[in-house]
């Protein structure tokens, strides 16, 4: 009786640890790309995120935007992740940093390639503030520049729970 107990036990955490992931990842098409279920959301936490294809971030990025979320930034958040900052309702913590870089592809993980007219395209999808502060700070490179601390706060609003800390 007591292995069964342990095997049903066994069972129901694999499919909690199932059942986390699919409500944790955003379900993927046949073709690959994110899909975002049409549900209300009032708000929604972007943590300690590396970035990844653009294009991915501009479609979650659009559909943030079209449902009126409010965005909070926490940790870090770099490359295409800071395409966020487009958004109306973000909001920050006192250690959110952007990280900021050019875009590249990579060929077999191992070598970046750059293309300037896409370095100058990604710029473009900035708002006027972050575009101002990259250029004061040498534009989009191959090294990542970070928008932390009070040029930041400058920028964007604290989230109201940091502001009771």
């Amino acid at each position: 009786m007591r292995r069964l107990d342990y095997h049903l036990a066994m069972i129901g955490a694999v499919a909690l640890v199932i059942l986390t992931l699919v409500l944790t990842f955003p379900a993927r098409s046949a073709l690959g790309e994110t899909i975002i279920p049409k549900v209300p959301v009032e708000s929604v936490v972007v943590e300690n995120n590396h970035g990844g294809v653009i294009v991915e971030f501009e479609q979650l990025r659009d559909e943030l935007r079209e449902i009126g979320a409010k965005v909070y930034i926490k940790g870090y958040c770099a490359s295409a992740c800071t395409l966020f900052t487009t958004l109306p309702n973000i909001c920050v913590h006192p250690d959110t940093k952007l990280g900021f870089h050019a875009p590249y592809f990579n060929v077999d993980g191992i070598l970046r390639v750059y293309n300037a007219n896409l370095t100058t395209e990604f710029f473009a999808k900035y708002p006027p503030k972050i575009q101002k502060w990259l250029k004061a700070h040498g534009g989009l490179g191959h090294d990542v520049i970070w928008l932390k601390g009070r040029a930041l706060t400058r920028m964007f609003p604290l989230c109201e729970e940091a502001k009771k800390h």
